[in-house]
């Protein structure tokens, strides 16, 4: 028996979800199938509902799931991966849910797949959603059509200098500062190729933000509408995000319901 074969995660004394995909490249780290209903119990353990018809809606039951086996030496957050065909790297996995504890030592769970908007086309989303069920933090892709040209970070300053911080889908698998989820090159070939994703962040107040990071900006945030995105909360508790010509729904809550068990 390898090294690898009794101990896989060999060398690693800390180890993020990123570094988990590239090593799954050289040496396929293991895998184990696992139920979604196995997965919702680990999320409803944590604190958070998935409501069925939120499960159907994005299609997490129409996909065959894995969990890779952790090490909790060195892996402080448990991932699963869902694919609609036979695969085994952890590159193709078209939806991926992470569960993991934020600095404070309370549960988060982020979740990504791509996700059809109202005109039937895919867009890649990622949702992190913190201790209590709230979302606070999503990403959602652009396609070159959608005219933003101020949400590229690479293009010239518009007068306002204003700078949005974005997650560039060329390279997905990579650590961004508080990114929403964990996006897959998979799920980026779903959209056609999107380039880009906004961030946006919860504020309890105004609901969906925009965060700057230019100069003594960063750490600000402006109105979705100042980037030409339209975002209102509905009666039934999602976000609805979009333009004049496409909308998505993302659901703002994962809270278990007032009187349930589970």
């Amino acid at each position: 028996m390898s090294a690898h074969e009794t101990d896989p995660y060999s060398g690693y004394s800390q180890m993020t979800a990123e570094t988990l995909f590239h090593l799954d490249k050289t040496r396929p780290v293991p895998k184990s199938p696992v139920p979604l209903d196995g997965i919702l119990e680990v999320m409803s353990s944590h604190g958070f509902h998935f409501p069925n018809a939120e499960v159907t809606r994005i299609g997490l039951n129409t996909q065959g799931w894995q969990m890779v086996i952790p090490d909790p030496n060195c892996m402080p957050f448990t991932l699963f991966v869902g694919n609609h065909r036979d695969t085994k790297l952890l590159r193709d996995s078209s939806s991926t849910i992470l569960t993991s504890l934020n600095e404070e030592g309370r549960p988060i769970v982020q979740i990504a797949s791509a996700m059809l908007d109202s005109e039937g086309n895919r867009r890649v989303v990622a949702m992190q959603y913190g201790a209590g069920g709230e979302l606070e933090y999503l990403n959602v892709s652009l396609s070159d059509d959608d005219e933003l040209p101020t949400i590229k970070p690479n293009l010239l300053q518009t007068l306002e200098r204003k700078d949005f911080q974005t997650v560039d889908l060329r390279d997905p698998v990579k650590k961004y500062p508080r990114s929403a989820g964990l996006i897959t090159p998979a799920m980026v070939a779903k959209t056609d190729n999107h380039s880009w994703a906004v961030r946006f962040d919860r504020h309890p107040q105004t609901g969906l933000m925009v965060p700057l990071q230019y100069g003594g900006f960063q750490g600000a945030e402006m109105p979705v509408d100042n980037i030409g995105l339209g975002s209102e909360l509905d009666e039934n508790g999602y976000f609805i995000i979009g333009q004049s010509n496409w909308s998505l729904k993302v659901l703002s809550s994962l809270k278990i319901p007032e009187g349930s068990t589970s």
